[in-house]
């Protein structure tokens, strides 16, 4: 290094001067400027307008997301329709680079599109010889596939509107005519009120049917009454009077006057036997009067036992016969209830039936409606693209780093310094020279035995004659 030292000097000072004259070139006559935008990348679901809270989303999904919507940016389809914009087709750019294989080629070699892994947007960069046309490509590129973005999703969505609205045109024909189907029933049927009940408010019909149901169970305990009745009046009509008979027949006003002039007879009878004896004329006589009395009242209480016997028997059947139609009528109004509450039934059934598919249809529809209003919040979100621009390409100042004097010198200095030591360890290898001792048994392979040493590398014989160097220097290396 010590014998090279001006050869390692001389070629770091020009690898200094070259990387400062590769610097200057490349700013001057190649010059590279890198604009920047970020596209923002919202969570790959579809959160419902309808709800406050943002379900969350795994940072990995999230981070695929975007790692697609890059790949989309990147994809040769809208390279193609970036390089069909006028605003690119202006540029010196597009002029100098021609043919759609090469400017696709360009393109994918700087136009750069990176997804971030820990934040939520995408960074677009072109690398471009003009600072204000490598801005101008990245806005256009955004703007383009943001539009591209928001048209597909809005044109997603009209569509899914439009099926909506098909759908719901449809639901309300079948709700009208399901409305339609419950006035046929109720005109078909000629009845009202076929709600099936949800209260313990019955129907009027089934509430006459009822009441008829009682009545007949009523009246046929009735008939059975009478029935044993009947038979009790007729044994009792063959048979001596009864106690309930014999009362009645004593409560007679005929009847008491008898008993009371038969009271009085005997009484009479009685006062006079104690006076005049029983064969006295007067005796008889009110003994004669007495038996007629007793007579007529035998006479007058079997003829009121039977009559009565006889009415309540006839009585029993008079009302057995009139029971008996009733029971005949009820039965005939009882069946016409009943038909009708068949006919109310079957009504119902069908009612309920057609009720069902109305339901289900104001159900629908009502989904669908909200539906509708979800798409149209949807369509009108500026979020539904799920990329929005973070902020726009601005004009870059200064050049991209491989410009930057900082980095050429240093760098040209550290080539030429490590270019020039190579070459001296190069030059070393080469050389066959012998300059050393240690040179001789290097190439000869032969001992050493002395050294004859150089008269300039002994101060002790500084200004001597070295032809008497032994005389004058005896103490010298020389001598």
């Amino acid at each position: 290094l010590r014998r090279h030292m001006l050869l390692i000097i001389l070629l770091t000072i020009i690898g200094l001067a070259t990387g400062g004259g590769a610097c200057w070139a490349l700013r001057t006559m190649l010059p590279k400027y890198i604009a920047r935008a970020f596209i923002e990348v919202l969570p790959p679901i579809q959160t419902d307008p309808m709800e406050i809270s943002t379900p969350t989303v795994q940072k990995d999904i999230r981070y695929g997301h975007r790692l697609s919507i890059a790949n989309m940016i990147k994809q040769q389809g809208t390279l193609e329709s970036l390089l069909s914009r006028d605003l690119v087709k202006d540029t010196q750019w597009f002029k100098q680079v021609e043919g759609l294989p090469r400017q696709i080629k360009y393109l994918t070699k700087y136009l750069g599109v990176v997804a971030h892994r820990d934040a939520d947007y995408i960074e677009v960069s072109m690398t471009c010889r003009d600072a204000k046309e490598a801005a101008d490509i990245v806005n256009e590129m955004v703007a383009m596939f943001i539009d591209s973005q928001s048209n597909r999703k809005q044109t997603e969505v009209a569509n899914k509107l439009s099926e909506l609205k098909t759908r719901q045109s449809r639901v309300q024909a079948d709700l009208v005519t399901a409305e339609k189907s419950l006035d046929d029933v109720r005109t078909a049927w000629q009845l009202t009120d076929l709600e099936m009940p949800k209260t313990s408010i019955k129907h009027t019909i089934t509430l006459k049917l009822d009441q008829l149901e009682l009545e007949k169970t009523d009246l046929e305990l009735i008939i059975k009454q009478l029935a044993a009745d009947i038979a009790v009046y007729s044994d009792l009509a063959q048979g001596p009077i009864s106690v309930q008979i014999q009362n009645i027949v004593e409560t007679d006003p005929v009847m008491l006057s008898l008993k009371q002039q038969l009271n009085f007879t005997e009484a009479t009878l009685a006062g006079m036997l104690t006076k005049f004896g029983e064969n006295h004329r007067e005796i008889r006589q009110l003994q004669e009067l007495k038996d007629e009395i007793q007579a007529r009242w035998d006479v007058r209480a079997g003829e009121m036992g039977e009559q009565t016997r006889q009415a309540n028997l006839a009585n029993a059947k008079d009302r057995l016969t009139i029971y008996n139609e009733r029971f005949i009528e009820l039965e005939r109004m009882r069946q016409e209830a009943a038909a009708k509450q068949k006919d109310l039934d079957m009504a119902r059934v069908q009612y309920a039936q057609r009720v069902v598919i109305r339901d289900e249809r104001i159900l629908m529809l009502d989904e669908i409606k909200k539906s509708i209003e979800k798409m149209t919040i949807i369509y009108e979100d500026p979020e539904t693209p799920k990329v929005r621009r973070l902020s726009d390409a601005i004009k870059p100042i200064e050049q991209a780093i491989s410009r930057q004097w900082w980095l050429w010198f240093p760098s040209g200095t550290i080539l030429g310094f490590l270019f020039s030591a190579a070459l001296a360890f190069l030059v070393e290898v080469a050389n066959d020279l012998v300059r050393t001792p240690r040179d001789v048994s290097k190439y000869l392979n032969i001992p050493l035995l002395g050294v004859v040493p150089d008269a300039s590398e002994d101060r002790d014989v500084r200004g001597v004659d070295l032809t008497r160097v032994v005389s004058l220097a005896p103490y010298s290396l020389m001598s």
